[in-house]
This record gives C-alpha cells, structure tokens and sequence, in this order.
C-alpha cells in the first residue's frame, strides 16, 4: 500500500474513534404509570409537570431531554399550562427540555385527563457536568416528573425518598439512572409541607418566575 494513503486512512480512522469517543451518549426509556385511581378523583383536573434540574446551577445547557410518544390509556391531553427555561413542545407533539436556564431550572406543565394507564417515551444524554453546585445536592443533572392537582400541588407516588416524583432520571459517573414509581392504590391531597420535599424542583422554580414577573 502506498505509504502516503496508508498514512491519511490512519488519521481518518484517529479521526473517526475520537469523534465517536466524544459523541454524547444517550439513554432511552419508556416510563409507564398506572393512573386508574386517578379518574373520577376530586382531586381533578390534573397537570403534569417536567422539571429539569442543572446541577451545576448555571445553565451549561449540556443535556437535553425529549419525551415523546405519549399515550393516556383512553384519557386525554390538555394545553400547556406554563413553563420556563429552556423548554418547548406538548404533549401532542413532544417535549425537549434543555438545562440551559441560569437559575439551574427548566420545566413545564400541562393539563392532562387521565385514563387507565400513562405512559410516554424518555431520550436523555448523560454528560456530566464539569462543576457542581453543592446547594443542587446532585450527581449531575436531574430529570423529575410529577402529577399536579387541582391546586397546583405534587400528588404522592409510592417513593419513600422523594413521595411526590413518579420518575427520577439522574445523570452520574456510570451514566443515566432512571427510576419510576406508582400512584398509591389510595391517593390523598399532600399536606403543604410535602411541597418542601421538591428541594430545587418545582415549586422554586414555579416561585421564582413569579417573583420575577410581579
């Protein structure tokens, strides 16, 4: 073989392994929910909420989350109700949230009517982030889904460390891990205080944007 093309077909496949080395890795899963218990609640009309958490608190914007391919098991989706930072999309066409707000949050609600079962599909990168902000108290950034009532409040899931989040994506050394939850075969309107346990999640983000539009 000709040295000079055997030189330039070793500096492309350098050139390929590196680009494959530092591509972002992404994760997928599909989160299922079994919402029977919630039709016909008084605690209705619900909303879902996303809430992506920037664990370095400064908006890097170094991951992204789509959900996508949501079905609600003869329910229905509603519109959009609110959202901040780095988000776009619905429940009809799919979410992509970015970690791209200063404040370290990004999130969305939307109503929703629930049927017998939801379920929707998760496509996360897991690129650690470079600084962490010790107050976020994360590995890395953190991906949170909640079911609101009808006044605004996070309904339990059956998660005995964060009860009010039905799925955890959390980025890490290792990756991505995702957790999910149930509803509670009994569901109940969560005290105020419960409210405290989203740490940065929802309701701070929700609080300041409103302090910022006030």
């Amino acid at each position: 073989m000709n040295a000079i093309v055997k030189k330039c077909l070793l500096a492309m496949l350098g050139a390929f392994s590196f680009v494959l080395l530092t591509q972002t890795t992404a994760y997928a899963d599909t989160i299922s929910l079994d919402t029977s218990s919630l039709q016909g609640s008084p605690s209705a009309p619900f909303q879902l909420a996303f809430v992506l958490i920037d664990a370095s608190l400064t908006g890097d914007g170094n991951n992204t989350a789509v959900l996508s391919s949501f079905a609600f098991g003869g329910g229905s989706a509603g519109s959009v109700g609110s959202s901040g930072g780095g988000v776009t999309g619905d429940l009809i066409s799919g979410i992509t949230l970015i970690d791209s707000d200063p404040s370290g949050l990004n999130f969305i609600t939307s109503a929703f009517t629930p049927g017998s079962t939801l379920s929707f599909n998760l496509a996360m990168t897991a690129n650690p982030d470079s600084t962490l902000d010790p107050s976020a108290n994360l590995t890395g950034d953190q991906l949170l889904f909640f079911i609101l009532d009808n006044g605004g409040l996070p309904i339990h899931s059956t998660d005995k460390n964060t009860p009010d989040a039905f799925a955890i994506a959390t980025v890490g050394p290792n990756g991505l891990t995702v957790q999910q939850f149930s509803v509670p075969v009994e569901t109940s309107v969560p005290e105020p205080g419960t409210v405290l346990l989203l740490g940065t999640g929802l309701a701070l983000g929700l609080f300041r944007r409103s302090r910022r539009s006030s």
